[in-house]
């Protein structure tokens, strides 16, 4: 009989233990791995996401550049380089540096940076934005408030003078008179159309309102109402209207002859246009009006003029009328209002042709005379109101040849 020796057996016992202890040690090793790196993937992931704000606000930080100093792009720490301005700004782990390409229309190229987890090195990625130069009167009247029309005989319509010195008249009648609200605060609708004839279309918010009365229509030329032709009504308004600024050294050229007759093109300054003021053929000139306005200014041939509106109110009445000469058309004449500017009025017989961007301004109209008070040009305004016996012509060549807005995004991609 043999007797086998009992460590024999012991020792292979330990020895499969030892495997055993070894293959778990392996198991739980390569599941910490693969947990690890799904962590590690999840993270990744989560910073890559995260990249897409940060470019998102370089691209932002691009647009508010070339919205306030289209004109020094260098301008708020913006480093020119080789045909490009650039900027960076951090935001804690992230950062983004962005660049403005110096070609019309400027092309921003913004790329947003992140820490890769457990890693020195960074994640990042590169959005591409082309962009377009809208013009600030792409659109005839728009509010930033609400826009209400009260009363009888109101009209707004649209023609187009090609840029040449022609007067509005119901032979060249269209019907792009758009009006257009960002959001009523004081009427129940944004706007509120009632009565009056509008030629042309509506244009309001996502979340805005309008309304027409009983004798109220809107619609294209041939479309007789009452009420909205289908389609002349939009509700996907999304425009902004920023503030105005008084460009740096208008406050201190020379003051406006003491005739009020500007001969020369040039600056200047007025404390307030209250009795008829005239600028010469071929002369182009820029007012700083500290003061009210409430006369006629007469722009000879070829002449230009543009305000920056820096008093509380322009009102007209009685016969008074601005820019009213045959020979002119609304290109000529530019009223810019600060945020000082707050009532417009136009009543009597009086009558206004060219650009208002006047963000703050109460819009008010209405004939009380024999004839229709007539604006002819296109406005951008805090709110509108007009009542009865009034015209609002908008001329169509504002939208082609008149001043240029904020530069909008055309194509988002990325590299």
């Amino acid at each position: 009989m043999i007797i086998r020796p009992k460590q024999t057996r012991s020792g292979s016992v330990l020895v499969i233990t030892l495997l055993i202890c070894a293959i778990l040690g392996i198991t739980i090793i390569s599941y910490l791995d693969l947990t690890s790196s799904q962590n590690r993937a999840v993270m990744r992931s989560q910073q890559w996401n995260s990249v897409v704000p940060i470019m998102e606000a370089g691209v932002e930080e691009a647009l508010s550049q070339l919205r306030l100093n289209t004109n020094d792009l260098s301008a708020n720490g913006w480093t020119p380089g080789n045909n490009t301005f650039t900027k960076t700004r951090f935001f804690g782990a992230g950062r983004f540096t962005v660049a403005i390409s110096n070609v019309n229309p400027p092309v921003i190229y913004s790329t947003g940076y992140l820490k890769i987890p457990m890693s020195t090195g960074d994640l990042s990625r590169v959005l591409r934005v082309t962009t377009t130069n809208s013009y600030l009167f792409a659109r005839g009247l728009v509010a930033r408030g609400d826009v209400t029309f009260v009363g009888n005989n109101t009209t707004v319509d649209s023609f187009d003078s090609l840029g040449m010195p022609i007067d509005w008249n119901i032979g060249i009648r269209k019907a792009n008179g758009t009006v257009a609200a960002i959001s009523g605060a004081v009427s129940p609708e944004d706007i509120s159309v009632q009565n009056a004839n509008i030629y042309g279309s509506i244009l309001v918010s996502p979340y805005g309102s309008y309304s027409a009365g009983a004798q109220g229509r809107v619609g294209d030329l041939s479309w007789a109402g009452p009420g909205i032709q289908p389609g002349a009504a939009h509700s996907d308004l999304n425009v902004s209207i920023p503030d105005v600024i008084v460009p740096a050294g208008l406050s201190s050229a020379l003051p406006v002859p003491g005739n009020n007759t500007i001969t020369t093109s040039g600056n200047y300054t007025s404390l307030g246009i209250t009795s008829p003021m005239t600028v010469r053929s071929n002369v182009v000139a820029t007012v700083l009006v500290n003061g009210n306005m409430s006369a006629n200014i007469v722009l000879e041939t070829g002449a230009r003029l543009t305000i920056y509106m820096n008093g509380d109110t322009l009102s007209l009445t009685g016969n008074e009328g601005m820019n009213q000469a045959l020979n002119s058309n609304a290109l000529n004449l530019l009223i810019y209002g600060t945020s000082r500017f707050t009532s417009f009025r136009l009543s009597g017989n009086s009558k206004f042709k060219g650009m208002l961007y006047a963000p703050q301004v109460a819009f008010s109209a209405g004939g009380s005379g024999n004839n229709v008070v007539d604006f002819a040009g296109a406005a951008v305004v805090g709110t509108a109101g007009m009542n009865g016996h009034f015209n609002f012509h908008y001329d169509e060549v504002l939208g082609r040849q008149g001043p240029q807005g904020a530069f909008v995004m055309t194509g988002w991609t990325e590299l």
